[in-house]
């Protein structure tokens, strides 16, 4: 599935058709205070010595969050190591309010650096610099268009604990601690964040299977929503809007084979396996019968990772008409 993201030709037409509507955010599009901060001695010894193994040449991969601006190897190995610089009262998850969900880690630990300034030469001290919000279980009523939470300080299981600089704490356990947080900058400085984890093992999605059902017109598109999705994760629904509608009035059952296999993507820091989930879940919308068997095969034959199917069918079961 090579080739060039950005157009391809309609095979039955020969017409050059534009997939990627709007660019993706880069770093430069950043504001000036921030490319200071990045270029301050304390965040430039940190990146060296967390990134230490890249090549000569190679430069870690920058992912534009939210709240948050992301440091990842481009070819991660079981254990990650990332940076995260959190935005002046940003958030690791995708608002201040929802927790993340990580279905795809064994275990995460969270370092608090500390803050950044240009002039930085170590981060800065700072108390109280993050407010860690998280469920003590995976047990947790997710939000209607997404496999996330919302906090719920009413809940007996949902906690939020204050972190300072140079603190290291779990994020995730094993036991399902975390598997719904969040981290907000209470401050308004720069705030350096270190994440390790460890993934879960996963199956590799095998995609030709699906693909081979398809007329020539829809394996190009299929083809191009994957890797988009893949490259870019969430902001597929940013740069090709129109490809993922036009994916999304395929025949449901040419596109749902596929798509629940995409929940196997490597989650690399852009939500790919819930960009996944966010087009099953449209398509569901529209065909919740034929949604609601093709999940329940998927979960029966253990295909795709059990927390995306079974949050699904809950969402699908609410809109699926009573007999």
């Amino acid at each position: 599935m090579a080739g060039d993201l950005k157009t391809f030709i309609n095979p039955e037409t020969g017409e050059t058709v534009r997939i990627v509507e709007v660019e993706p955010p880069r770093i430069f599009n950043e504001s000036p205070e921030f490319l200071q901060v990045l270029n301050s001695q304390a965040f430039q010894r940190i990146y060296s010595q967390t990134f230490s193994d890249l090549a000569e040449g190679e430069k870690a991969l920058v992912i534009n969050r939210p709240g948050a601006v992301v440091f990842a190897k481009e070819n991660e190995e079981d254990v990650v190591k990332r940076l995260i610089i959190l935005r002046p009262h940003g958030f690791t998850a995708d608002a201040p309010d929802e927790l993340s969900a990580h279905p795809e880690a064994r275990w995460a630990k969270i370092h608090v650096y500390g803050g950044l300034r240009s002039y930085s030469r170590n981060p800065m001290l700072l108390k109280k610099v993050v407010r860690f919000c998280y469920y003590d279980q995976v047990d947790a009523k997710t939000c209607a268009n997404t496999p996330y939470a919302h906090k719920n300080p009413a809940d007996p299981h949902y906690y939020e604990v204050e972190k300072s600089t140079r603190a290291s704490f779990y994020a995730v356990k094993e036991n399902g601690f975390g598997f719904f947080h969040n981290i907000v900058n209470q401050t308004k400085e720069w705030v350096l964040l270190g994440l390790e984890k460890q993934l879960l093992d996963r199956k590799e999605p095998e995609f030709e299977p699906m693909l081979l059902a398809l007329n020539a017109a829809e394996r190009r598109k299929a083809e191009t929503l994957l890797r988009l999705m893949a490259q870019f994760g969430d902001e597929t629904f940013k740069v090709a809007p129109t490809l993922v509608d036009e994916v999304v009035a395929f025949e449901p059952s040419r596109s749902l084979p596929f798509l629940i296999e995409a929940l196997n993507l490597r989650e690399n820091g852009r939500h790919n396996p819930c960009t996944a989930f966010g087009v099953i879940l449209k398509i569901a919308r529209r065909n919740p019968d034929v949604a609601l068997a093709y999940l329940e095969d998927a979960l029966e034959k253990r295909t795709a990772p059990k927390y995306y199917l079974q949050d699904l069918l809950q969402k699908v079961r609410r809109i699926t008409p009573k007999a």
